[in-house]
């Protein structure tokens, strides 16, 4: 099923969406953190399905450490940027990249046990406001996986976006006792369709599809909501170093995984 609503955002997006976590030190955070659990957490080689790859930021980056990739997402357009970004490597990291599928992650269509790791970043899962539709994308993130295969799944923070709305949208706090109750991005706020979750009900639907959570962190660590404070910091290369270890040493902290604006999981299949 194709999600117009959202892919219509992701198509008008273009470039930005891939400009977006190079755009500021603030931004880079998100690339920062997932980096660090994917090095963590990755097997040593395999094939890897990104799905909700984008414009194929971290697809690219596999592809360059010597894994092999799929990259799936709903938007042509994502997926034209990704082509464009991939013709750019060497020949021998071009080769890598074993396709790009225009999809839906609540209906992969890949054998099960498919895949040595799969990807599910940038909030993929949160852009199925229906339960139902959320249950089957879990689901099928578990069965395309091979035994004990690495799972990396970043969801909106409904914590977190409370914040959002107080620093960036205070015009939108009126929104927030509908919000409350339903968790979805209310209409005329911009974005789309998108359900927040808390870190525990992420963790709770990804163990009863056999996805065991072993790690959860903040994308974007103690700097979530401290934009200007975070771009000023990076400014000293010095105190930047500072920061970014301190950012890696906290970001899995309980106290501060729902206040970020993603949740990232970490589990195997």
């Amino acid at each position: 099923m194709v999600r117009q609503s959202v892919k219509d955002y992701y198509d008008c997006l273009g470039r930005r969406e891939w400009d977006r976590l190079g755009s500021s030190p603030y931004e880079g955070i998100e690339y920062t953190i997932t980096m660090h659990y994917l090095a963590k957490y990755m097997p040593r080689s395999g094939l890897v399905l990104d799905a909700g790859s984008g414009p194929g930021r971290y697809s690219t980056e596999l592809a360059r450490q010597g894994y092999e990739v799929v990259l799936l997402d709903l938007s042509d357009v994502q997926l034209d940027i990704a082509r464009e970004e991939v013709s750019k490597l060497p020949e021998d990291v071009r080769s890598r990249v074993k396709g790009f599928v225009q999809g839906d992650i609540s209906d992969l269509d890949f054998p099960t046990g498919h895949f040595d790791a799969v990807l599910c970043l940038g909030g993929t899962l949160s852009h199925l406001p229906a339960r139902e539709d959320r249950e089957r994308a879990a689901s099928e993130i578990a069965r395309v996986c091979r035994e004990r295969a690495p799972v990396f799944v970043s969801v909106w923070s409904y914590l977190g976006a409370l914040r959002k709305v107080l620093v960036e949208h205070p015009q939108d706090i009126r929104l927030l006792p509908t919000f409350m109750n339903e968790r979805l991005n209310p209409e005329g706020t911009g974005g789309t369709e998108c359900y927040f979750f808390t870190a525990e009900e992420a963790v709770d639907l990804l163990a009863r599809k056999g996805i065991e959570i072993v790690e959860y962190a903040g994308a974007q660590g103690v700097s979530a909501q401290l934009r200007e404070a975070t771009d000023r910091c990076a400014r000293d290369s010095a105190s930047w170093q500072v920061w970014s270890e301190v950012l890696l040493r906290t970001c899995n902290h309980p106290s501060v995984v729902g206040a970020s604006d993603h949740i990232l999981l970490v589990g195997f299949a």
